[in-house]
């Protein structure tokens, strides 16, 4: 507690904040899709952020916000599960934490977003646009990830289980050291010189799982 010296944890207090409030949430979720509504949820949500009791969360749950202007939007813990987020203008948007689980992210452009310990699970980005995005630690199990741009995306410790990088740029990413799918790569740097991958050679459950996702033309000599 405070009284006895000890400085809360803000992560610790939201979780709480978002355990009680899902707790006590009853009804059909809304969708904004209006610019005005989107920014009135936006002003709650920055208040909800600081801890202020007239603020509320982000509900954008199955939210239409099909080409929104997002541009540096601070989303940090927001939910937008399964939101529609098709062709969305997110760059350089505060979205650490965010829980994005299935939402449909085609085309998006989310360049330079911060989606640390985002929970992206089943979402689609296919061929979305996510140029220096910061992923560390994200849930981006069984995520479609085709032909999207990755280049220089930070992906250490980000879970990658069961996504599809089938066309995927992922030239000058940062796979981390413990991504099976960095050292796999870095057998014959795969993707580029300019990877930041480690030194590891890989075993031979980092290639089972590298052929699962990897270009075709990388399995031709992955196997040989």
């Amino acid at each position: 507690s405070l009284g006895s010296g000890r400085v809360a944890d803000p992560r610790a207090i939201r979780l709480a904040r978002l355990a009680r409030e899902e707790k006590h949430h009853t009804g059909k979720l809304e969708a904004v899709v209006n610019p005005k509504a989107l920014k009135e949820t936006l002003r709650k949500h920055a208040l909800w952020l600081t801890g202020d009791p007239s603020g509320k969360r982000a509900n954008l749950r199955c939210a239409n916000l099909r080409d929104a202007d997002l541009d540096g939007a601070n989303l940090e813990w927001a939910d937008l599960d399964g939101a529609n987020l098709r062709r969305a203008d997110l760059r350089h948007a505060d979205l650490r934490d965010a829980n994005l689980r299935r939402a449909d992210l085609r085309h998006a452009n989310l360049e330079c977003a911060n989606l640390e310990c985002a929970n992206l699970y089943a979402a689609n980005l296919y061929a979305a646009n996510l140029r220096y995005v910061d992923l560390r630690d994200a849930n981006l199990r069984h995520v479609d990830l085709r032909d999207a741009n990755l280049r220089r995306v930070n992906l250490d410790d980000a879970d990658l289980a069961g996504a599809d990088l089938a066309g995927a740029d992922l030239a000058g990413a940062d796979l981390g050291v413990t991504t099976p799918l960095a050292r796999a790569l870095r057998l014959r740097g795969a993707c580029q010189e300019a990877c930041d991958w480690v030194d590891a050679q890989p075993d031979h459950s980092d290639l089972t799982a590298l052929l699962s996702c990897a270009r075709p033309v990388w399995r031709e000599w992955l196997v040989k």
